[in-house]
């Protein structure tokens, strides 16, 4: 019989609480001075304290207009804006009407790359309802890969960095060492999924991942 995939929700902030959720701004004041990234990673963070000077550094970076309009290439689509790090493109033979394929800068053709895909959906949940809509992906991506013995879930909730309620979830344990993360930007009855394979170059990988989901904005709010 095959072993299900052992799941440990790590929520930031505050642990399987709904508050945190409800209350962006609230979370943002007890962040200040953490970029979106460490947020994201505090799990991590409190074991390790972290590197104040690369911390230090990537703030530098993220505040200077002149680095950011040099860096990422934009993009609209009818459920919304975003941008990605120079250096990936989106895949017109991968992407449809309604998911879009990024990959970096030449590598679209390649048997396997790391790759981000961007969706959009709706669904039953309320916005402030993000513990409901939490357990219905849990459900979702145990059933999804449950044919891989040795597949562990890891999963956190934070916030974007325009304040959307956000759930972040990592698959390892897969074939060729392979690692996915899903990103759930939680809306209204609806959502917007960035989702990222990769193994190559997991720090490239996350960073455009992570700067989709930082400048993600609903279309009627851009």
């Amino acid at each position: 019989m095959k072993k299900l995939i052992c799941f440990t929700l790590l929520i930031a902030i505050c642990i399987a609480s709904t508050s945190c959720f409800i209350r962006p701004l609230r979370l943002q004041r007890e962040t200040s001075g953490d970029n979106v990234e460490s947020i994201v990673k505090a799990d991590a963070s409190e074991e390790t304290g972290g590197d104040e000077d690369e911390k230090k550094s990537s703030e530098s970076s993220a505040n200077d207009p002149a680095d950011q309009q040099a860096s990422v290439v934009d993009f609209e689509k009818d459920f919304g804006t975003y941008s990605i790090s120079e250096g990936w493109e989106e895949s017109e033979s991968h992407s449809t009407s309604d998911k879009f394929f990024y990959f970096p800068q030449g590598n679209s053709n390649k048997a396997y790359s790391d790759n981000v895909s961007v969706c959009s959906g709706e669904n039953g949940y309320a916005e402030d309802d993000v513990m409901g809509f939490k357990d219905a992906i849990i459900r979702q991506l145990t059933t999804q890969f449950a044919e891989y013995p040795d597949a562990t879930m890891t999963g956190n909730g934070t916030f974007t960095k325009n304040g959307y309620a956000l759930l972040t979830f990592t698959i390892t344990g897969l074939d060729n060492d392979t690692t996915v993360t899903f990103y759930y930007i939680v809306g209204d009855h609806k959502y917007c999924e960035v989702y990222l394979t990769y193994k190559d170059d997991p720090e490239a990988a996350e960073q455009a991942a992570q700067m989709i989901v930082d400048s993600f904005v609903w279309a009627e709010e851009a």
